[in-house]
């Protein structure tokens, strides 16, 4: 079965508020160090980042169309920093990268 996989980033303040909202909708929450994981009943798979280095991310995003939504992503430029920081953090989500 192919999921289909979310990865973002909110504010510290409103972290505990996100994850609630998620929950209410039906996702079940797995907390880790530096993130949060939501699986919901079916395919989507959601992963919150706690982090502080994903902080300027937003102010970067760019829009692109993901499944057929128009949303802002990451830029290729934060992306590759993020994918670069899985190599260097010891224990960090290797199945992201």
């Amino acid at each position: 079965m192919v999921t289909q996989d979310v990865f973002f980033v909110v504010l510290n303040d409103t972290i505990n508020r996100t994850a609630s909202m998620l929950g209410n909708e039906g996702f079940k929450a797995e907390t880790f160090k530096w993130s949060i994981n939501f699986k919901e009943y079916y395919r989507v798979s959601i992963q919150l980042s706690t982090e502080d280095f994903y902080r300027s991310f937003p102010a970067r995003a760019v829009p692109a169309d993901v499944h057929g939504t128009l949303l802002r992503v990451s830029s290729l430029e934060d992306t590759l920093a993020g994918k670069l920081k899985l190599e260097v953090i010891p224990g960090a989500d290797k199945v992201s990268k």
